[in-house]
């Protein structure tokens, strides 16, 4: 989390992959802000802007944007994961980056809805919930809950928790998701889900 140190690495990064693609990272669309977090750990946010063949130029490049935190728990192993490429440039062999487990995000999204309560995250949370190909045991998800709030002195939540955050999450709903999703769901259909995610989460039994 050093300012000059990052700025070298980048620069390294990103010549490689100038060299690689043609690709161009202009060094004055490029941003790198040290903060702390309110538990004082060391956090970063990089931005890195690029131009590519039909990229806009001047002042309004498209960015990147990297966090790069000291401040996470991460409970369970990372793994291994194929990058959903579905364009014709995509390697042979396809590609691979670590990533959380499924666990392990489904976990960090169910704090992360308590502590900070935007859309995003209960759109998430449902869907995590809602994938029953996929639906770890509610074990698993809350014993990575219960680290996790640890780590960030705080209660594991319940649905009590959440819903003195409905309010703000309703009003905030299609906003925050607009420039993410072609077509937003109402919000009832997710919020009236809470409560059986909640029911499954503490049953713990499966």
């Amino acid at each position: 989390m050093d300012e000059g140190f990052l700025w070298s690495a980048f620069s390294e990064l990103t010549d490689r992959v100038t060299r690689q693609s043609a690709i161009e990272f202009p060094t004055n669309a490029r941003k790198v802000e040290i903060y702390h977090s309110p538990n004082g750990r060391l956090n970063c946010q990089v931005r890195v802007g690029y131009q590519g063949p039909v990229s806009p130029r001047g002042r309004n490049v498209p960015r990147i944007k990297l966090d790069l935190t000291a401040d996470e728990c991460v409970v369970l192993q990372s793994e291994r994961n194929p990058v959903i490429h579905p364009y014709d440039d995509a390697p042979h062999k396809g590609f691979s980056i670590s990533t959380y487990s499924y666990v392990e995000l489904f976990g960090e999204k169910v704090r992360a809805l308590a502590d900070r309560a935007r859309p995003r995250d209960l759109y998430d949370v449902v869907n995590l919930f809602r994938n029953t190909a996929l639906l770890p045991t509610p074990g698993a998800v809350f014993d990575v809950l219960v680290q996790k709030c640890a780590f960030k002195q705080m209660e594991v939540p319940g649905y009590d928790d959440v819903e003195t955050h409905r309010a703000l999450l309703e009003n905030s709903w299609e906003q925050m998701l607009a420039h993410q999703l072609s077509s937003i769901p109402s919000f009832s259909s997710y919020w009236s889900e809470l409560v059986d995610f909640f029911d499954w989460l503490y049953s713990r039994t499966s």
